[in-house]
């Protein structure tokens, strides 16, 4: 697990960064690498690190992170035969929520503090756990074909689509308990009415 508040007990330090100055960034994360590699791209989403792990929580998926350093030489290859690949892209939208952060933004700095990020191109897949606390479940460094990576992103789903298939059920039947609990309550609300405006009726009598 990597927390990302505390430095405590050696954990990672990621005092995240505020959100309108994350949305900020993301925004022009996205904005660049879509000028400089075309509208073919992973749908990274343009909110904080945060946001993007809680949307990947609600929508039972594993999140996608790119840190990009834009002055490593590998990087233009990687980004334009790799993951700007038809086949690549077309996964990763599908099954996954992406976020992509540069390491001279504020957040993609902390980021790759967090991931302990020590190659680049850096590509790592995460999923929510508790406490403000990420579980990572793969990381790959340094250049990667298109093939070598969309492999490396089938095994991973498969491996957890346990987990969020259980997630996705445990969900549901939160919320159908909650509906019946609703519909409980409505059903009693409506019987004790109809009691009171008999007595009430009884009495005027």
């Amino acid at each position: 697990m990597i927390g990302l508040n505390s430095g405590r007990n050696g954990e990672s330090s990621t005092r995240l960064v505020s959100v309108s100055a994350a949305v900020s960034e993301a925004m022009d994360f996205v904005a660049r690498f879509e000028r400089d590699f075309g509208g073919t791209r992973p749908n990274f989403v343009a909110e904080g690190f945060m946001d993007a792990l809680q949307r990947s929580r609600n929508e039972y998926k594993l999140l996608f992170v790119y840190l990009h350093s834009p002055d490593h030489p590998d990087m233009p290859v990687f980004c334009e035969t790799t993951l700007c690949n038809e086949d690549l892209v077309a996964f990763i939208n599908e099954k996954f929520v992406a976020w992509g952060g540069s390491i001279r933004a504020s957040e993609g700095f902390k980021m790759s503090n967090s991931l302990k990020a020590s190659r680049f191109p850096f590509c790592a897949v995460v999923m929510a756990a508790t406490n403000q606390r990420i579980a990572l479940l793969q990381q790959e460094e340094g250049p990667k074909s298109p093939e070598e990576l969309l492999t490396v992103l089938e095994r991973v789903i498969e491996e957890s689509a346990p987990v969020l298939v259980t997630a996705r059920i445990e969900a549901e039947e939160r919320r159908n308990n909650i509906r019946l609990r609703e519909e409980q309550d409505a059903a009693y609300r409506a019987a004790l009415e109809a009691d009171q405006a008999r007595e009430r009726q009884r009495i005027e009598e």
